[in-house]
């Protein structure tokens, strides 16, 4: 990918989980956006890392402790994307498993967020986003899921796999949507 092809989708990225963020915030939950503040302190693209040992692990971009939620701490992965040309949404293999094995390690729910740019332009800094732009799932739901597509680089699910963001702000909602999802191998319910 050449370098300014690379610098345009990290500018949309980061407008993105900035969008999110800010969401997120106003409605309660405490942020902390890993990947933003890792590229504020590093002058080369990277992700950013935790360490595991002696291992290397990516965090999600952003985390969430949300005391009068739900799920209470929860991480998301945020992408600003359009649809797919038959609709639904892809995600590159490996980020895919990087949020996968975040999970895995930490036992915390990992939501796939998207900004679907075909509803309309990111918001320019300090403006609110439209909350019906957003739509998610949980990394554990897509990667249980029996419509998932794979090819040698990316992961694809039908649009139907996800729900609008308003879901997560409404409490209610997220306790009933818990129910038909607890994992078959005695893990704690996971979201959608």
């Amino acid at each position: 990918m050449p370098d300014g092809e690379f610098q345009r989708r990290k500018l949309i990225g980061t407008a993105a989980e900035e969008a999110l963020s800010h969401l997120i915030a106003l409605a309660g939950g405490i942020v902390t956006t890993n990947q933003i503040n890792r590229d504020l302190v590093q002058d080369h693209p990277g992700a950013a890392i935790a360490r595991y040992g002696a291992m290397r692990v990516h965090l999600p971009d952003i985390g969430v402790v949300w005391p009068l939620h739900p799920l209470r701490r929860f991480s998301i992965e945020a992408k600003a994307k359009r649809p797919l040309a038959g609709g639904g949404w892809g995600w590159d293999r490996a980020a895919y498993d990087r949020a996968a094995r975040w999970c895995d390690l930490t036992g915390e729910t990992v939501l796939y967020v998207i900004r679907d740019l075909s509803r309309g332009p990111l918001p320019t800094h300090g403006e609110i986003d439209e909350i019906d732009h957003w739509t998610f799932a949980s990394v554990w739901k897509l990667g249980h899921s029996a419509n998932r597509a794979t090819d040698h680089r990316y992961h694809f699910w039908p649009a139907s796999e996800f729900v609008p963001l308003s879901v997560l702000f409404e409490c209610d909602s997220i306790a009933a949507q818990l129910v038909p999802y607890i994992p078959a191998d005695g893990r704690p319910p996971i979201i959608l």
